[in-house]
């Protein structure tokens, strides 16, 4: 909804300033096939997502495979980073595959940070991915997870565990920086 009042705005702005000429520029010619909605639908979504796309780009977000992004440089709690990705219509990066890990893992910048895996709302203790996805892949330290009573997930910076993950206390504000993760 937000890019589409932003769209509106700028298509606006844009004519609302512009200087029209005297003359008719003509169209160029087109199949019969082209002008029909659908194949109208279709290039306005494509110009959409390519605005949407800028836009993100141009606030830190990277694409990776279909989803975007982003790390935020702010000291939360678990709840509270969850919270604020929610803001962008996203969650905390949840991890499906090695490949994805180490994407991850090169995004944060010699940093603990949030990942979406926790057990919180789960009376039997199973991990979860709080974007709903199913646990299939997993990357616990060694010596993880080993505290039974802590119901949240991070990847901990590391020289020799990188992208590993430990459990901890979801209240907690140890230094650590969190990753959102949105599909558009």
């Amino acid at each position: 909804m937000c890019f589409l009042v932003l769209l509106i705005f700028v298509n606006f702005f844009i004519f609302a300033n512009a200087t029209f000429l005297d003359t008719v520029i003509p169209a160029p010619l087109k199949n019969k096939d082209e002008s029909t909605a659908g194949n109208r639908a279709a290039r306005l979504d494509k110009h959409v997502r390519l605005i949407t796309m800028m836009s993100l780009m141009s606030q830190g977000w990277m694409m990776y495979e279909s989803n975007w992004y982003r790390l935020f440089e702010n000291e939360l709690q678990w709840v509270q980073a969850e919270n604020f990705c929610r803001t962008f219509g996203g969650n905390l990066v949840s991890i499906m595959d090695q490949a994805e890990n180490d994407f991850v893992d090169k995004l944060r910048k010699k940093s603990n940070i949030w990942i979406g895996l926790n057990k919180l709302n789960d009376s039997l203790g199973i991990y979860k991915w709080s974007d709903g996805n199913e646990v299939g892949y997993l990357n616990w330290d060694s010596t993880q997870p080993n505290e039974p009573f802590v119901h949240c997930v991070y990847m901990k910076y590391d020289e020799r565990h990188q992208g590993t993950w430990y459990d901890y206390g979801c209240h907690s504000r140890l230094p650590m920086y969190f990753v959102c993760k949105m599909c558009i």
